[in-house]
């Protein structure tokens, strides 16, 4: 197995970042955060989804509205006004949330939108001779043009569900599609635009981090969400009935002690073979996502790993999880045929939590990739547990306090734990000569054979549930927290000198390709 030589990462979404107008952006907040990243040693920032959100769903960015655009909430208001000589008191129609701990993505999008159709006015007439904005065009075209037709027709229809569109329009009559095309080409032009713009602010964070050597560590869902311009423009590649264009099996995990119902997510699920061989068409669609993502990222989390092994199977018509089925996934032969395509050496980390099988550990390793332990996980069975640091026996692994999905560590401590368990961790990091609990468990698990140890701003400031980002199962109120006028110094300081006590330099993992 490859080895990884150790270091230590942060995970913290970019819309979490002091975004003063709403949300964080690709902005100042962002080349601020990679400087001080860079200055204490981390050598790996790690994100969430950064792909079009929907209100509808709540912004969540495992809800995307595409798998392959970028999100135009986080572009940097404060560069399109400057870039395109507009008068700054546009920025005025945006929320204030300077010194907020909430994202306000409604009201940033309203003003952000005026914003963005009063650039394009300045530049619409040279975009068909400006040669960056073409070429943009050209490399993308897989997949910008479905994209930038399904939301002006969203847009049309005020809804994001085809289904309910005019028939000519959900089963994508050609003669139907050229017409809405010449008619709308200025609003599809726009949508184009916007993502021509999220590339070039992103290429200029990515090429900061290149110079500061912090990579950037991505994530994707595995599943794409029904309203997404993904399946409507591939519907072959999904369990979709070709006549009704209501997915067939849909998406979730089965009972367990948590559920007794199981989860059902309701995602339509892959078209992975044909006649007992992998589909064609479904092994293209992933071959130009995963080319896309690793243009963005320098290495990759995909959500729900295990799926590509067996996967939970369910009848659409049904209202919980409970009868679904295993079904087989494609296994290590998509893995080959992606490669053909992309070369060895994915750099690709399984998110691999829950109930896995030994089927699923020996894909991840037959594959030589990492997956995923987290500290919160490790308590209240005993001492073998795997994800204990003292039994991660120098393993290519991605350690976690806890993840996007679990509570802030401060908050598990005094909000999740019993007397006895906050005892049994209080034993257990005792050897640690900080001075809190959280930040003993930050030096213990630094101080590991785990090769990548990631921590989360929230742990690092010590912040209670109040940072916590996402509740599973919980509908609304997910997703916005974000940090305010708080200095980081101080904590990526202390963090700092437990990096370099446990010889966690910036140098990177020969498997994940940083320089």
């Amino acid at each position: 197995m490859t080895q990884f030589k150790h270091s230590c990462g942060i995970w913290h979404h970019i819309t979490s970042l002091n975004g003063k107008r709403g949300c964080g952006t690709l902005g100042v907040e962002a080349n601020e955060f990679v400087n001080m990243l860079s200055e204490s040693g981390v050598s790996i920032w790690q994100i969430l989804p950064i792909n079009p959100v929907r209100s509808i769903f709540n912004f969540s960015p495992y809800s995307p509205a595409s798998s392959f655009a970028g999100n135009p909430l986080l572009l940097d208001e404060e560069r399109i006004v400057k870039e395109n000589n507009l008068d700054p008191s546009v920025l005025s129609f945006f929320p204030d949330t300077q010194n907020s701990s909430k994202c306000m993505f409604q009201e940033r999008w309203k003003a952000l939108n005026k914003l963005l159709w009063l650039a394009y006015d300045r530049v619409e007439d040279s975009l068909s001779y400006n040669k960056q904005f073409q070429k943009f065009v050209t490399n993308n075209h897989f997949w910008l043009e479905d994209y930038a037709i399904f939301e002006t027709l969203t847009d049309t229809f005020n809804s994001s569900d085809w289904r309910s569109w005019p028939n000519q329009f959900s089963k994508r009559d050609n003669s139907a599609l050229n017409d809405f095309r010449h008619d709308n080409l200025r609003i599809i032009n726009w949508y184009r635009y916007v993502q021509y713009l999220f590339q070039v602010q992103w290429d200029s964070l990515k090429n900061l981090c290149k110079i500061k050597k912090v990579k950037i560590f991505g994530d994707i869902p595995i599943y794409p969400h029904f309203d997404s311009s993904d399946v409507w423009s591939n519907i072959s590649v999904f369990q979709i009935d070709q006549d009704t264009l209501h997915p067939t099996q849909v998406a979730g995990v089965p009972p367990d002690y948590f559920s007794e119902e199981g989860q059902l997510w309701g995602n339509p699920l892959y078209q992975w073979f044909n006649h007992e061989k992998l589909q064609q068409q479904t092994l293209f669609w992933w071959n130009e996502r995963l080319k896309r993502s690793f243009s963005l990222y320098d290495f990759l989390r995909i959500d729900h790993f295990r799926a590509f092994e067996s996967y939970w199977s369910v009848p659409s018509d049904q209202k919980n999880a409970r009868s679904g089925i295993w079904e087989k996934g494609p296994g290590i032969d998509f893995f080959k045929e992606i490669e053909k395509k992309l070369g060895p050496d994915l750099p690709i980390i399984a998110e691999d939590l829950g109930i896995i099988t030994e089927q699923v550990n020996q894909l991840r390793m037959d594959l030589d990739i990492p997956g995923m332990k987290i500290f919160q996980f490790a308590f209240g069975t005993d001492v073998n547990h795997p994800y204990l640091p003292h039994n991660i026996q120098d393993q290519p692994c991605f350690f976690y306090l806890g993840t996007h999905d679990n509570n802030t560590t401060n908050g598990w401590l005094s909000n999740e734990l019993s007397s006895k368990q906050k005892l049994e961790v209080e034993k257990y990091v005792s050897q640690s000569d900080q001075q809190t609990l959280v930040w003993k468990m930050i030096d213990v698990a630094l101080s590991s054979k785990a090769r990548i140890v990631i921590l989360s701003v929230a742990d690092i400031l010590e912040y209670s549930d109040f940072a916590r980002l996402n509740i599973p199962g919980k509908a609304t109120g997910n997703w916005v927290w974000k940090v305010t006028g708080v200095d980081l110094y101080p904590a990526l300081s202390e963090l700092h000198k437990l990096i370099v006590k446990s010889h966690r330099t910036s140098k990177p993992s020969s498997k994940l390709n940083i320089q």
